[in-house]
């Protein structure tokens, strides 16, 4: 690969360029790309036009940037079901599901 151009360091481009070399972002490049990803969110959020063409009130819309009540609200959705239906796998499932529980009388714990 090519060296690392260090006089761009602060910028999201640079951020890419330490990634893609398996190296830990400097702070000054991670600063930079966190504030892209907020200016990004906030110009979706300041102009829906931007949102265009993405399936609104889906899991899609929503992953893919836009935060309009309808796409905010099917994430919301599908993240209780999702928590439900572990809670309810959990619950039913493992290593503990599978090995019927015996009583516990007359059974002493521990000691001699």
């Amino acid at each position: 690969m090519d060296a690392l151009d260090w006089a761009r360091c602060g910028t999201q481009a640079n951020y890419s360029a330490h990634r893609a070399r398996g190296e830990t972002p400097c702070d000054a490049c991670k600063k930079a790309y966190n504030q892209a990803k907020v200016d990004r969110r906030r110009r979706r959020l300041l102009d829906p036009s931007l949102c265009a063409g993405l399936p609104h009130g889906t899991m899609t819309g929503y992953c893919q940037g836009c935060r309009c009540p309808e796409c905010t609200q099917a994430n919301t959705d599908y993240h209780r079901e999702y928590m439900a239906r572990r809670r309810r796998e959990r619950r039913g499932s493992g290593p503990s599901a599978a090995i019927p529980l015996l009583p516990l009388e007359g059974v002493r714990r521990g000691g001699r």
